[in-house]
């Protein structure tokens, strides 16, 4: 009855990407298939935050997203687009003091970004823009993109371009 209602659990966006998150394991690293599904995860996870502005899993699974995205442009231009977006979504989740089931995985995300902002860029790196320390700053200036539907092109063109 409730499913009549609601609809389907398994349909709502953050459930579907979680999916698609325990299925990235099933794929190599940096295959057409793991790319998607990266792609996938963000996709959903924008559409579930923009139904709930304080969805704190979804926002921890777009971090995440976001996150594995830096990890695979490594040097390369796509890794400050991917952190500085995957730090303003986790920073959302303290500012806005958002309900998340297990807030282990969102400290860890967060300890992991904050780690990665603090990795100095070896200076042989050219071209890359050099990200300020200040999750606080990275929230202001890129959550609106990291969580905005209309940017999935750009995401895409970012990863696929690494």
């Amino acid at each position: 009855m409730l499913s009549k209602l609601f609809g389907s659990p398994k349909k709502f966006p953050f459930n579907q990407a979680n999916e698609h998150f325990r299925n990235l394991r099933l794929y190599e690293s940096g295959s057409p298939q793991y790319i998607n599904a990266i792609l996938e995860i963000i996709r959903l996870c924008q559409m579930a935050i923009l139904s709930n502005k304080h969805d704190g899993d979804a926002h921890v699974l777009l971090a995440n997203a976001y996150l594995l995205a830096t990890c695979r442009c490594t040097y390369g231009k796509g890794y400050p687009y991917f952190l500085a977006r995957a730090a303003a979504v986790i920073q959302a989740t303290r500012a806005g003091s958002m309900y998340i089931k297990n807030r282990e995985i969102a400290d860890k995300i967060y300890r992991g970004i904050v780690e990665q902002l603090s990795t100095q860029m070896p200076d042989w790196v050219e071209g890359v823009q050099r990200l300020p320390k200040d999750m606080n700053q990275l929230q202001q200036g890129y959550y609106d993109a990291a969580i905005s539907s209309s940017s999935l092109d750009e995401i895409k063109t970012v990863l696929t371009s690494e």
